[in-house]
């Protein structure tokens, strides 16, 4: 019989409870492991300390992290945010059983910080979004927009395009998180992000290559983000953002010489992931303010 941290450690939340459970029945816990600080932990291990960083930091059962958020209006952006993010995952067949982390498990998020920057945002009229996101493969995010076109009256002919050039190994190499994003690897293997980033219908950072946004450090969304915000967007019966523009996204293939972007084709109903040259400076072509 699997052990039970419900009988040990209440206030865990139970959506770790309910992974940690499902991996005990379904694999050894010594052999799911995770690098905290630079030691490999067990699962349990990984839980205990979670617990440890919860009672030092004064959190009590059933809290979520977003107490640190003192704007009521915000906190329930972020509350919003995460149902949202689970209402996505549950209409794709083969996320049935995708555990959506909640806040207080990732590791390096200063969520009262991460709450700040999204009032900033607001201000400066950037219409901020939060994303909890899986990095998922290609053909995972094809299943999940194939999916959505059933009862979606939204996307059609699949929901999603992906340019050939993109292919499937290559997509793996562009879809990596920033080295100091917050991010959580779940036991099933999935790797999540949480990050903020602008909703407006066209992008920042106009007229400018993949080249100048690096030259000046500027952090671009990864695929997975990006179709995450334009699910989001869909889930919320918001329309999709980039509907005559191009967003640029994290990665370069093709020897450096070639960089994806993202758009929506309202005129077919499907989410675009295409490339252009690092170099191009399109009218359309743009980036989106990411912060975390």
């Amino acid at each position: 019989m699997p052990f039970s941290l419900s009988q040990r450690d209440p206030i865990l939340h139970a959506e770790a409870l309910s992974a940690f459970e499902r991996a005990t029945i379904s694999h050894n816990p010594k052999d799911i492991t995770r690098s905290i600080g630079g030691s490999a932990l067990a699962l349990p291990d990984i839980l205990a300390a979670k617990v440890k960083e919860a009672e030092e930091a004064g959190a009590l059962p059933g809290q979520t992290g977003l107490e640190q958020i003192t704007d009521p209006e915000v906190r329930e952006v972020f509350e919003r945010s995460l149902e949202t993010t689970k209402a996505i995952y549950a209409k794709g067949q083969r996320f049935r059983g995708l555990d959506v982390p909640s806040y207080e498990l990732f590791t390096n998020l200063d969520i009262a910080r991460l709450g700040e920057r999204f009032q900033d945002m607001e201000s400066k009229d950037l219409e901020p979004q939060v994303l909890i996101t899986p990095q998922l493969s290609k053909q995972d995010t094809i299943s999940l927009f194939s999916d959505r076109t059933k009862d979606d009256n939204v996307l059609r002919q699949g929901g999603l395009w992906v340019n050939d050039r993109i292919t499937d190994t290559i997509w793996d190499e562009l879809n990596v998180p920033h080295a100091n994003q917050p991010t959580l690897t779940t036991p099933d293997g999935t790797v999540w992000t949480i990050t903020l980033t602008s909703g407006t219908q066209k992008p920042q950072n106009l007229k400018m290559s993949h080249n100048d946004l690096k030259a000046m450090n500027v952090p671009l969304l990864t695929i997975s983000q990006y179709t995450r915000l334009q699910l989001g967007n869909i889930q919320e019966g918001r329309p999709p953002v980039d509907g005559n523009t191009w967003t640029w996204l994290s990665g370069t293939f093709s020897a450096g010489a070639a960089a994806p972007c993202g758009r929506w084709g309202p005129g077919g109903g499907r989410v675009g992931v295409g490339w252009d040259d690092v170099g191009g400076r399109g009218g359309g072509l743009g980036s989106r303010q990411l912060t975390w």
